[in-house]
């Protein structure tokens, strides 16, 4: 549709309906380019949107070469065969996660959420764990600093999982450590 009015050019002495005709063609013309500017955008987003649900990473350039080369329907299915049928475009695997990375973020969660289990009966003493881990490093050549670190580490991990046995209690101190 072209963006030409149909009306010829204005006359100054044109009557007020035509000039209110000429008003009105003119803002619903407006009004259409808008719409069809919002369509175009909301397609574009669920285009998008079909292509992450595919596992397609569109910030690999060959994601965004699948991306703007592909123009069949827009759902997940046909976008996955359309993207096995070119190559490997999806997102990388989700890394793996090590123990002592689950170990970093159960501490994390722990400062600032609810305090995790009390430590099991059968659990080492965390003072006597660190000190035998600092004689094992010291044995094995490392600098007394570094072994020092076992000790604060086994420390303030149990501390951080609220373990009683490393956490200061004045009450509790006075009842075990005063003199009858």
């Amino acid at each position: 549709m072209s963006d030409q009015s149909p009306f010829p050019a204005a006359d100054p002495n044109e009557s007020p309906n035509i000039t209110q005709m000429r008003e009105a063609y003119e803002a619903s013309q407006a009004a259409r380019k808008a719409a069809e500017d919002q369509l175009a955008a909301a397609a574009v987003s669920a285009k998008e949107n079909a292509f992450l649900r595919a596992g397609v990473d569109l910030d690999s350039p060959l994601g965004k070469l699948m991306f703007n080369g592909y123009d069949g329907e827009v759902e997940v299915d046909k976008i996955k065969e359309f993207a096995e049928g070119i190559g490997p475009a999806s997102a990388p695997a989700a890394p793996v996660v090590t123990d002592a990375e689950r170990e970093q973020q159960r501490l994390r969660e722990g400062l600032v959420g609810d305090a995790p289990p009390p430590p099991a009966a059968d659990e080492a003493d965390p003072w006597k764990e660190g000190f035998d881990r600092f004689h094992e490093r010291l044995g094995n050549g490392a600098s007394r600093e570094n072994a020092a670190a076992e000790v604060f580490d086994r420390v303030i991990t149990a501390a951080v999982a609220k373990d009683e046995r490393v956490l200061y209690d004045p009450q509790r101190f006075r009842e075990e450590f005063s003199t009858p």
